[in-house]
């Protein structure tokens, strides 16, 4: 009865500001220059396990569509991903400890299984992370893949406190979150990103090659 209950206040619950808006995000070089690469994040549905969403990515001409199903967490259950010019469209879930990947990634056929641990999987930390930006904690531990070559890496993240920012040209207290993979060089993970407190939705990254990423509009 508990159960049932929980789903049907989850269906009927009205959607958060962040279920109704998406959130439009461009990237700049260390010289603070444009660069092709843009990227939108959308809250799709509140439903029973937590949260649909989807996202867009421009790279270079590329376009990358990819959506995902959160639980109550915001860690990742399933998550399907498609690039026409790459021939990549594929379908991934966890099932227990295990990441089962199916489909096809950039032209060759894709039949995959990593093996994970009890720690929450995030395929997009920029939303797997929010509940630990809400948090009192300072550590926190992760499962993650490169999404170009589907390799598993072991993430930590640490909080290096609050500060100000100019966001989409209104100051807002942040609070930041610095990543990086476990025992490998630290270019390939090794980000910082950046929460507003006023909702702690995603609004800034800086990566160590001076590339940044920031939130410029709502729509």
């Amino acid at each position: 009865m508990k159960n049932w209950i929980l789903t049907f206040l989850l269906l009927i619950i009205p959607l958060s500001a962040e279920a109704a808006e998406k959130f439009i995000y461009q990237s700049y070089d260390k010289n603070n220059e444009l660069l092709d690469h843009w990227f939108s994040l959308e809250f799709i549905e509140r439903n029973a396990q937590g949260w649909r969403m989807r996202s867009h990515r421009k790279i270079d001409g590329l376009d990358i569509y990819e959506e995902y199903q959160l639980d109550e967490n915001y860690a990742t259950l399933w998550w399907n991903v498609d690039c026409k010019e790459h021939g990549t469209s594929y379908k991934g879930r966890r099932v227990g400890n295990k990441l089962i990947m199916q489909g096809r990634l950039n032209g060759k056929e894709l039949t995959r299984e990593i093996k994970i641990d009890d720690k929450p999987f995030y395929y997009n930390p920029k939303v797997g992370l929010i509940p630990f930006a809400k948090s009192d904690e300072t550590k926190h531990e992760f499962w993650g893949i490169h999404n170009l070559v589907l390799a598993r890496y072991n993430l930590i993240a640490k909080k290096i406190g609050k500060q100000k920012l100019l966001i989409d040209g209104v100051e807002e207290e942040v609070v930041g979150i610095e990543w990086k993979a476990r025992r490998v060089p630290a270019l390939i993970f090794n980000r910082t990103y950046w929460f507003r407190t006023s909702d702690y939705m995603y609004v800034r990254q800086d990566e160590k090659r001076g590339v940044r990423r920031e939130l410029v509009g709502v729509e």
